[in-house]
């Protein structure tokens, strides 16, 4: 039995690996009920087992082209070299336009992904790249939609993973500092302090001391490379309190170190 189609394929129709073959969305069901999208070559889902088949995790391929995308067109925006023609303040609205955009967007913008073991070539939609800048098609420079950026595929017993090897990343100190403010409060807990007068003392509402609280808990080994800024994604306060965050550590490092 084939996987089925995943409920959320951002890059559907749009990615290729290197024999040209279209990457399919779909997604499997752990034994945990816990749901896994992929992307397949389609040759796999078509004709079976093929040992030159693609098969991603969705939730690394749309975070590493999604960085992609919003960290080159934020340069090539800031160079004046994307829309040459724009004047200082249309940019910076620009800009803010940009960084606003969230995953789905940001996928929204490519039009075709072209995949090998060592390279991702991109090229961008015209159309939706001169309506978020908000000029006419004919003041983009085109040479500016087309990227190309090194890449490595590693393939592991638990599946391949890909990094993005022209990407260096800045530890995320407001993410360090919520983690050790977690970190304290179960302090506090294991002291016997009660969760309301926490909340009271610090002037918490509710519902974010049960989000940030999961701080506490991640992985020794993944707490490391967030400190390091070694992480193979851009990990956010919002990204790891979210309810769908693995409790196993080895879950956690599996999906943000590799």
């Amino acid at each position: 039995k084939h996987p089925s189609r995943g409920p959320s394929a951002y890059l559907v129709g749009k990615v290729f690996d290197e024999t040209g073959d279209r990457l399919t969305p779909s997604k499997s069901k752990k034994s945990s009920g816990r749901v896994i999208r992929y992307y397949y070559s389609n040759r796999l889902i078509s004709g079976g087992a093929d040992p030159t088949g693609w098969r991603l995790r969705a939730d690394m391929l749309e975070q590493l082209l999604s960085e992609i995308v919003g960290t080159r067109l934020s340069e090539a925006l800031s160079q004046f070299r994307l829309a040459p023609q724009i004047k200082p303040h249309e940019l910076n609205k620009a800009k803010e336009r940009l960084e606003k955009l969230d995953t789905k967007a940001m996928l929204d913008l490519i039009a075709r992904v072209d995949l090998s073991e060592t390279e991702a070539s991109l090229q961008l939609n015209v159309e939706k790249v001169a309506a978020l800048v908000q000029i006419s098609n004919n003041k983009l420079d085109l040479e500016c939609l087309r990227v190309e950026e090194p890449i490595v595929l590693r393939k592991r017993t638990n599946g391949p993973k890909l990094t993005w090897v022209g990407y260096k990343r800045e530890p995320n100190h407001a993410l360090i500092r919520a983690i050790v403010t977690a970190q304290a409060w179960v302090d506090e807990i294991k002291a016997g302090r009660s969760m309301s007068d926490i909340m009271q003392a610090h002037q918490i509402p509710e519902g974010m001391i049960w989000k940030r609280i999961r701080l506490a808990f991640l992985s020794p080994k993944l707490l490391q490379a967030i400190v390091e800024g070694t992480t193979n994604r851009d990990l956010s306060i919002k990204m790891l309190t979210k309810h769908d965050l693995p409790v196993e550590w080895s879950e956690q490092e599996a999906l943000f170190l590799g």
